[in-house]
């Protein structure tokens, strides 16, 4: 990903910018030099240096030496010590990124918790070991370190490098890859991160809670909110939370309070700069394990999503090959039609299913076999030539698709049509023309029903209230006594219109549009020819008046499904609508 850290590296103004960045962060970190001038617990140039050639490229090594020089050069030593000091912390920055590119990804290091280590290992400790041995050497060569003393100083150079590739590198690393944050609740929270780190840090760091002359050892306190940053935040959170503990515990332990005060500010810091490596060892390949963890379950859930529809597309291919077979198998055209309504009733995914044969003499259409919830009660039902969903779909030579097969005007339901209807809680309906050689043979028709819905609302509605528990034996009998007028006790009812909603939301999940818009103006226009008038004030009626019928079912004793008798709501389909 090239973000605009990486286009302004690029540019001709990156060395400049380099060399003052270099610079300053140098005078600052040897304001904290107390065993030797050029030797400093805190260095944060070498964070600098190495993200600038990790993220830039080696062209950049003159900037970081030229940077190097100036440091030295302007604080103390000759022209040949200050070369030398120069010398090594360019072949740090150097071996560094080359070690980082080699073992631990390149500026992908720490989206691993294993390329994280090697960059802890090359970048943190072997490349901060050749600066700080050739440090000390020119200081010693030079006459600006005494030769006791060179282990202590060696020490200092080295951890204060340390700190800086493992504290400042990383921050400059993760945030020049990655975008910031596009939710304003992640903003949220990631400055909710930033207050309790500052708030803890300070309350550790404050010098507030003492056990006898010194600071209570609370830095453990620490530890939560830099665990919560990785954790929510990845490694852009990790990073910047221990770069703020680092600054506020450098501050307040050179000023003598903290944890980490216990003598000369030497050691002092020394010891402050353990607990940071440690502490960045710790909170980074953690925020690395989380993220592994979400893009993990990112990729299984997209991978679940994958299979889901890879099995739907299988059992297409099977619904399809079955129904081949049902015809090459067999020529009994009722075993075919089982097989074919079974096989596209699983396809479809509605709750009943219908094969209708036509009659090419009459045009009337005979259910031939039926699969489903509610199908039986379309058994030897003969429908009439243009009468319901499936005379529309023949007569059009097209689908024909409707929420509510008893409030569509387009559609003429006989009387005979409304009742089977009634027994069934079915409204949604799709009717295809079964067309070979451009003649009508017959029809299908699919419904989607609520009877699982249905069957869970009367359970829950049959439950007694826990302050009323009444044993098995007096439900039994308040279920089948009746009451003292001679009336059987009421059910609960639903909504009267929690069922047609509900199968309207199904037929619109079903199917991805509904049929163009259907004038209401002309109801009778289906009516075939000879129909009797009763059809006709029928079909009237329900086109000035659409009504809404519902329907409840409930199992008989052997679980077997019962139709009720329905109820009839008087409201308008087109205000429903």
């Amino acid at each position: 990903m090239v973000t605009r850290f990486h286009r302004l590296l690029s540019g001709w103004f990156a060395f400049p910018a380099l060399t003052i960045a270099y610079v300053v962060a140098g005078k600052l970190g040897l304001q904290f030099a107390f065993l030797n001038a050029s030797a400093t617990p805190l260095w944060p140039p070498t964070g600098i240096a190495l993200a600038a050639l990790l993220l830039g490229g080696y062209r950049l090594w003159p900037a970081i030496f030229l940077g190097a020089f100036l440091v030295n050069v302007t604080t103390a030593g000759s022209l040949a010590t200050s070369f030398g000091i120069a010398t090594g912390n360019t072949l740090e920055a150097v071996i560094g990124v080359f070690l980082v590119r080699r073992f631990a990804n390149g500026r992908r290091a720490f989206a691993l918790p294993r390329t994280i280590f090697a960059f802890g290992v090359g970048a943190g400790f072997a490349a901060t070991a050749v600066s700080a041995t050739i440090g000390v050497s020119s200081l010693a060569l030079g006459g600006y370190a005494p030769w006791p003393n060179l282990g202590p100083i060696w020490l200092t150079w080295w951890l204060g490098d340390a700190a800086g590739a493992l504290v400042i590198a990383p921050f400059v690393i993760v945030w020049a890859n990655e975008r910031g944050f596009t939710e304003s609740r992640r903003w949220a929270e990631a400055l909710g991160v930033g207050l309790v780190m500052l708030a803890v840090a300070t309350v550790v760091f404050s010098g507030a809670f003492q056990t006898g002359i010194r600071d209570a050892p609370l830095a453990f306190l620490c530890l939560p909110p830099l665990v919560w940053a990785a954790y929510r935040f990845g490694a852009r959170g990790a990073a910047s939370a221990l770069l703020m503990l680092s600054a506020i515990a450098a501050m307040a332990t050179v000023r003598g309070v903290g944890p980490f005060a216990i003598g000369r500010p030497n050691e002092s810091l020394l010891l402050l700069q353990a607990f940071l490596v440690t502490m960045s060892g710790t909170v980074l390949p953690l925020a690395a394990l989380a993220e592994d963890l979400a893009r993990r379950a990112a990729s299984s859930a997209e991978n679940a999503r994958l299979y889901r529809q890879s099995e739907g597309q299988r059992r297409t291919a099977e619904a399809f090959a079955e129904t081949g077979r049902a015809l090459v198998q067999s020529l009994e055209m009722g075993e075919v039609a089982d097989r074919i309504v079974a096989s596209v009733r699983e396809l479809l995914g509605g709750t009943t299913a219908i094969v209708f044969q036509r009659d090419p003499a009459t045009g009337h259409h005979t259910a031939l076999a039926t699969s489903g919830d509610g199908a039986s009660a379309f058994i030897g039902l003969t429908i009439p030539a243009g009468a319901g969903a499936i005379g529309l779909a023949v007569r059009d030579r097209r689908p024909i698709v409707t929420p509510d097969v008893t409030a569509d005007p387009r559609i003429l339901l006989t009387p005979e049509i409304r009742k089977r209807i009634d027994q069934t809680p079915m409204r949604a309906v799709v009717a295809v023309p079964l067309v070979t050689q451009g003649r009508a043979i017959g029809a299908f028709s699919s419904a989607i029903g609520l009877v699982e819905s249905s069957r869970r609302r009367r359970r829950s509605s049959r439950k007694p209230s826990p302050t009323t528990r009444r044993s098995p034996s007096a439900m039994r009998d308040s279920m089948t006594r009746p009451s003292r007028r001679g009336v059987p006790p009421k059910r609960p009812r639903a909504g009267r219109h929690s069922s047609r909603m509900r199968a309207r939301s199904s037929a619109r999940r079903w199917t991805t549009r509904r049929s163009s818009h259907v004038s209401r103006s002309s109801p009778s226009r289906a009516l075939p020819t000879g129909a009797p008038s009763s059809w006709r004030s029928t079909a009237v009626r329900s086109a000035a008046s659409p009504s809404i019928i519902t329907s409840r079912r409930r199992p008989n004793g052997d679980g077997a499904i019962s139709p009720r008798s329905p109820s009839i709501s008087t409201r308008p389909a087109a205000s429903a609508r």
